[in-house]
């Protein structure tokens, strides 16, 4: 059960909070660099701050970033996405998508137990155990079709598929085929460690893998434990990986894994 330290999950509390700093950042993001690009992500990201996602805003632009050099380069395979909450980053991607691939856009994939987080382990930390449990940020699915409204993009190309990652990522490998983009939003050692075990080889060389929680080491260290670990057994330099923001990184599969 939550005690007087669990974070707050008051609806109006996270909606004015993440649309404040929303505006913020955007602010910040405008000052370095007013280009169209910057506008049109913009345009884009902010009708979905608040509401429909809580990634932040230099953490979106790298994914609009990394999905126009998909584009732009041609790097082959869906956008996959384990950890929707509302579906506010996803719906993102996908309106990028079908403004620049509006004949065909590629597959999108879209991984949630939309159960809320399952229990911490003891590799998340005493602190990660003590602030959250079972059932935490839960969310319906019915948010996903909104946020995709909200975006303008339709969800033909987008599968959106429930339950524990265990179990479904075993389940829809094959089906997903070739991955360009993996973007991993799930806070947790064991969540984390499987999607990279299931899906990285799927990913294609050059792509993108993208993982929200990377940097929170107070907040989430079990994630950036899952990484490291990760990366030790693959025998992979984790100088690759770059940050987005204090929180978020990145890192482009080499051309030799």
């Amino acid at each position: 059960m939550p005690n007087a330290s669990t974070i707050s999950e008051s609806p109006i509390v996270v909606y004015t909070l993440n649309k404040g700093k929303g505006l913020i950042d955007s602010f910040a993001l405008l000052w370095r660099k007013a280009d169209r690009s910057t506008l049109d992500f913009i345009r884009r990201a902010l009708p979905l701050k608040g509401g429909y996602t809580r990634v932040s805003i230099p953490r979106l632009y790298a994914l609009y970033s990394l999905t126009l050099r998909c584009i732009e380069n041609g790097i082959a395979g869906a956008y996959v996405e384990c950890g929707v909450w509302k579906g506010g980053s996803s719906a993102l991607v996908n309106a990028l998508l079908q403004s620049h691939e509006p004949s065909d856009p590629r597959p999108v994939w879209l991984f949630d137990s939309f159960e809320g987080l399952p229990q911490p382990s003891e590799k998340d930390g005493a602190g990660v155990q003590d602030r959250y449990y079972s059932g935490i940020l839960a969310a319906d699915q019915s948010y996903v079709r909104r946020a995709h409204e909200r975006a303008g993009s339709s969800l033909e190309n987008v599968r959106v598929i429930p339950g524990w990652f265990n179990e479904t990522l075993p389940q829809h490998r094959e089906a997903i085929g070739t991955i360009a983009i993996l973007h991993i939003d799930v806070d947790l050692y064991d969540s984390v460690y499987c999607v990279l075990s299931e899906l990285y080889d799927q990913v294609t060389p050059g792509g993108a893998i993208v993982i929200d929680d990377y940097g929170s080491e107070k907040r989430w260290p079990g994630c950036r434990r899952a990484v490291h670990e990760f990366f030790e057994e693959r025998e992979l330099d984790p100088e690759i990986i770059r940050r987005s923001d204090r929180s978020g990184a990145f890192f482009h599969k080499p051309m030799s894994s």
